[in-house]
């Protein structure tokens, strides 16, 4: 379960469209049917904006060489998949935070990706990662600095309420580290 914070989506079922696509379907509280989003590759992961009315998820395709590519999607009664966007970072939705106001996302980035890491994310254990901002209203991406980052893999990110710190476990370490913003 997976609920929106909107609070009418408890869930979402997928179903293969065909080898490169699947169709998710938002699973109503009240039992409603809702309108499906059709996501263009498999293992569909996600997380909701704090509002609950867009998504981020990421899939992995034969086009992304079965890495995971990144999207962020409307997922709001009909508006559902009206707007969708690739985000153009290759990396997993678990792997970023939204703002509190849903303007930005901050992710870490495997600083590489072997081919298949979509399918057999064990690929990336030894990958370090890097930290990008993305305004979602410009589409701008900022690599933050990176240089004291050594080899960290962020894990369990989120961002302090005041918006200054961005915190994240690091996986090989796991130290609770942080980032700051401002």
């Amino acid at each position: 379960m997976n609920w929106s914070p909107a609070g009418e989506i408890v869930g979402t079922y997928r179903e293969g469209k065909d080898f490169e696509r699947q169709e998710v379907f938002p699973l109503s509280k009240s039992g409603n049917n809702l309108k499906s989003l059709v996501v263009e590759g498999r293992n569909f992961e996600y997380q909701w904006a704090p509002q609950g009315d867009y998504i981020l998820y990421s899939v992995y395709s034969s086009k992304s060489e079965q890495k995971p590519i990144l999207y962020l999607a409307n997922m709001a009664g009909d508006q559902t998949g009206m707007y969708k966007v690739n985000l153009g970072l290759n990396t997993w939705s678990d792997k970023c935070v939204f703002t509190s106001d849903s303007t930005k996302v901050y992710c870490a980035v495997p600083t590489s990706l072997p081919k298949l890491a979509g399918i057999f994310r064990e690929l990336t254990n030894n990958v370090s990662d890097n930290f990008y901002e993305i305004d979602l209203n410009s589409g701008f991406k900022t690599l933050l600095n990176t240089a004291a980052n050594g080899s960290i893999r962020a894990t369990n990110m989120s961002i302090s309420t005041d918006g200054d710190i961005l915190y994240f476990v690091d996986s090989s370490s796991g130290e609770l580290k942080q980032i700051k913003l401002r």
